[in-house]
């Protein structure tokens, strides 16, 4: 690597992103000269963006909502998994050839403790794709529930789940035993993510993608009901230490990573 590495992230909106604390405070660690910083990109200004992370010797970025899908189009090359899944969470400059990967899918392994018999997916986009991707590995029966029919049907024939409108109400007839938003629900500017509560019975596990806030209103409920919850911060860091090895080819320092965003200590 050179003297001078410049990470980032892309997306709308990002100003929330704790991807530039944990990131930082990994290249102080490891004593790089760098920094990682935010770039607020919309999907119209995509394309131009990653032009100016070939021109400008970027080295890399990660990529977040809306980007995720329409990034698979701009790119030189893209690995295995984010093929199959279809989204790209990080980009590698090598020397203006951009790559495309996905370390949600790994990042979410990482974060679960066992595998799950039976799992819900709320979402459509990119982050539920790398998740139904994920538990399609694990050999887990997964449910994806979205509001727009089409793009649930073909996420379910790509990886075996079943498709389902987006209802809540109806989690209180399935037996899941892992619930996953991978919606931006209950994120901060944007409208809460309401479950019944007989749907959350102690022993489940919730798990919310988003971190903005730490503790969204679905995990407090879900904790106070006796379930087992894992917050968005945990996939944050898992997926980003990942991202972090590609860019530099270095072992992440994973504990410092997960105190510069709050988490204290590993599993």
């Amino acid at each position: 690597m050179g003297s001078d590495v410049i990470l980032g992230v892309m997306g709308d909106p990002v100003d929330h992103s704790l991807s530039p604390k944990m990131h930082n405070a990994a290249l102080r660690f490891l004593g790089l000269s760098g920094i990682y910083t935010k770039f607020k990109v919309t999907i119209q200004e995509l394309p131009r963006a990653l032009d100016s992370v070939r021109c400008l010797g970027i080295r890399g970025v990660n990529l977040t909502m809306p980007l995720k899908l329409e990034a698979l189009r701009h790119l030189d090359s893209i690995d295995e998994r984010a093929y199959e899944c279809g989204a790209v969470n990080t980009v590698l400059n090598e020397k203006g050839y951009l790559k495309g990967f996905n370390t949600d899918v790994s990042g979410f392994v990482d974060s679960l403790r066992e595998a799950p018999r039976m799992a819900v997916v709320l979402g459509s986009g990119g982050a539920a794709s790398a998740v139904l991707l994920a538990l399609s590995d694990l050999g887990s029966e997964p449910i994806v529930m979205g509001r727009t029919k089409r793009k649930v049907e073909l996420l379910a024939r790509r990886f075996g789940a079943k498709p389902m409108s987006f209802n809540p109400q109806a989690l209180t007839k399935i037996e899941w035993d892992l619930l996953v938003n991978a919606t931006p629900l209950g994120m901060r500017g944007f409208p809460a993510l309401d479950i019944p509560l007989e749907a959350l019975k102690p022993g489940r596990t919730v798990f919310d993608l988003v971190y903005s806030p730490r503790e969204t209103a679905l995990l407090k409920l879900a904790r106070r009901r006796g379930c087992r919850v894992i917050e968005g911060l945990e996939l944050l860091v898992n997926q980003g230490a990942r991202s972090f090895r590609l860019w530099t080819g270095m072992k992440p320092p994973l504990q410092v990573m997960r105190e510069a965003v709050g988490l204290e200590r590993c599993w």
